[in-house]
């Protein structure tokens, strides 16, 4: 399965083609945890002064998930639209191969449309190996030449989210330089907050 993530994507993909492979992935139950980077643009010159990281948006779309799950979309897409002309990453995982149908009512279209507007110029990571996502991260971003880190997504909790666990990574690596999403969900405890510590980091879940 491997090689199914490893092909190499077109210089510019289309959204159609990035929705192809998200779903190839979680088909492929034994590779869609395995960390893969499905698109990282050649970038020449200098980085934007800022950085938008989105880690796991599938997770904001999922069914049944509450009732402020579509207010939580639309507020990262205006978050991410007032930062349209910075560098972008995002990391996917299996619940984002829904977000390519766009079926869902579930799916808020503005943040489908924010995400796909970053997917024009950024990386596109995919996986749930957060060690290896965060250290590809931080090899890769040049963060330590940021003025801010935006960092929105799933999940914030403190001891087992996603998006808290990478978070700790950029901090260690650029501190001070994080600005958390108003829009993160936290479901099973205290909100992580850069500078805090992340006791008992798990892996995400199914």
């Amino acid at each position: 399965m491997q090689g199914l993530a490893s092909e190499p994507m077109p210089s510019m993909p289309t959204a159609r083609e990035i929705h192809s492979r998200l779903r190839a992935i979680d088909r492929a139950s034994d590779d869609s945890a395995e960390f893969h980077v499905l698109h990282d643009p050649v970038r020449n010159g200098e980085p934007s002064p800022d950085l938008v990281i989105v880690i796991h948006p599938g997770d904001l779309v999922e069914p049944g998930f509450d009732r402020g799950a579509l207010a939580r979309q639309k507020g990262l897409a205006a978050e991410l639209a007032a930062r349209s002309g910075q560098d972008f990453l995002v990391l996917h995982r299996n619940s984002c191969s829904q977000f390519g149908t766009g079926r869902l009512p579930s799916v808020h279209p503005a943040l489908k449309k924010a995400l796909q507007d970053g997917w024009k110029r950024g990386v596109i990571l995919h996986g749930d190996d957060l060690e290896a996502a965060s250290a590809w991260i931080v090899s890769h971003m040049a963060l330590d030449r940021r003025r801010e880190i935006f960092l929105g997504g799933a999940y914030g909790d403190a001891e087992d989210g996603c998006l808290a666990f990478v978070g700790k990574a950029i901090e260690a690596a650029a501190p001070g330089r994080i600005v958390l999403s108003a829009h993160i969900p936290c479901p099973g405890g205290d909100p992580w907050t850069p500078g805090s510590a992340l006791t008992e980091p798990g892996p995400c879940e199914p």
